[in-house]
């Protein structure tokens, strides 16, 4: 066996004692796993990588996605606080504002903010220059947000369009 194939093997079999354990695969960048210690975040996000510049094999893909791979973190936890927030829409028809017992408040009070919101250009995934919280890049991925946030009933401001 190759040193790539067994370095591929090393990192999937610690993924998959990760995932066991925490379950879920959202493994943190500096996370290290025993024995070794293998640096699971590290492999997790060359693996992303691989993955959006097409270069990851798919079988690879696939037994990854298996153990609940998620290949675009930000989308993730965006529709993660979508969902609170829709809930506690649905329970107290308003969006969070000062919703202390959530980080959704904060998310939510963000994707309220003007339409500068959503991103035009190219930049870092949810920051800009300023250190203004975004809705990620590329622009599409954006709008996408910002149209999955105006629903029926939802007054999220000038992301409602």
């Amino acid at each position: 066996m190759d040193t790539e194939r067994q370095d591929w093997a090393r990192g999937y079999a610690a993924l998959r004692r990760y995932t066991e354990r925490e379950h879920h695969a959202r493994v943190p960048y500096g996370h290290r796993e025993a024995p070794g210690p293998h640096h699971l975040g590290q492999w997790v996000a060359e693996q992303r990588r691989a993955y959006r510049a097409e270069q990851l094999d798919g079988k690879r893909a696939e037994q990854l996605e298996q153990l609940g791979m998620v290949w675009d973190t930000t989308d993730a936890a965006f529709q993660e606080n979508l969902a609170a927030a829709r809930v506690y829409y649905e329970q107290h028809c308003s969006p969070p504002r000062n919703w202390r017992s959530s980080p959704a408040s904060g998310w939510s009070g963000r994707r309220r903010r003007g339409r500068s919101a959503v991103t035009t250009r190219a930049e870092p995934l949810g920051r800009d220059g300023s250190g203004t919280p975004r809705l990620g890049t590329p622009p599409q991925s954006a709008r996408t947000r910002a149209r999955s946030c105006a629903g029926p009933g939802a007054r999220w401001g000038a992301l409602a369009y």
